[in-house]
Parts: C-alpha cells; sequence; structure tokens
C-alpha cells in the first residue's frame, strides 16, 4: 500500500537493506540515509535517493519530489524491481554461495 519507502537511519553500522530490496522488489522508489550497508542496495537516482543521515530537511525535499511526480516513482519503482531481479536472483545467489563454500573446504583439504 505504500507509494515510497524511506530508511532515514542514523547509524552507520546499518547492515544491508534487506527490506529496502523487499520495498524496491514491490515496484516501489526508496529514501535511504546515505550509511552503512544501504547504498548498496539503492543506485541513486535511478531507484531511489540517498539522503545524509539526520538530516530531516533534505528527507523532506526528496519525499516532496517523490510525491509530486507520479512518473518519476513508476520509473523509479520499474528501475528498482529490475535492479533487485537482475542482482539479487535467489538462484543465482545460491549458486555463488555455494561456489564460495566449495572453495573455503577446497583451500582447507589442501591445507590438511
Amino acid at each position: 500500500m505504500l507509494d515510497i519507502y524511506a530508511a532515514p537511519s542514523t547509524e552507520e553500522s546499518e547492515s544491508f537493506g534487506v527490506a529496502i530490496l523487499e520495498a524496491s522488489a514491490c515496484e516501489k522508489p526508496v529514501i535511504v540515509s546515505d550509511v552503512g550497508g544501504l547504498p548498496e542496495v539503492v543506485i541513486e537516482n535511478q531507484t531511489g535517493f540517498f539522503v545524509k543521515p539526520s538530516n530531516p530537511e533534505m528527507l523532506a525535499e526528496k519525499m516532496e519530489i517523490l510525491i509530486s511526480d507520479l512518473e518519476l516513482r513508476k520509473k523509479m519503482g520499474a528501475a528498482g524491481r529490475k535492479f533487485v531481479s537482475e542482482k539479487y536472483n535467489w538462484n543465482d545467489n545460491l549458486n555463488q554461495i555455494i561456489s564460495a563454500y566449495n572453495g573455503l573446504i577446497g583451500n582447507k583439504k589442501e591445507n590438511i
């Protein structure tokens, strides 16, 4: 039911933005603080906006841009869904994890 997803965190230790990816996968433009792992899951000015932490004026400015421009919201939302489906494809990610574990197991066997 959301039109925009905002995550205005102030934590430098903010982890990977799973909720942000979920919003993007639902074709919602996102606004995130430029902290921790949040910028990793947003393409600036394509899938959403970055804002400085603890800057409510900048957050309000970006929200106003999206609230007043339905076409931009749709465009960013569609770009977000495409970004998530291309970069965070479950099968591709699973294969990368399996490959990483196999590499670790192989390296460990060589060290024994």
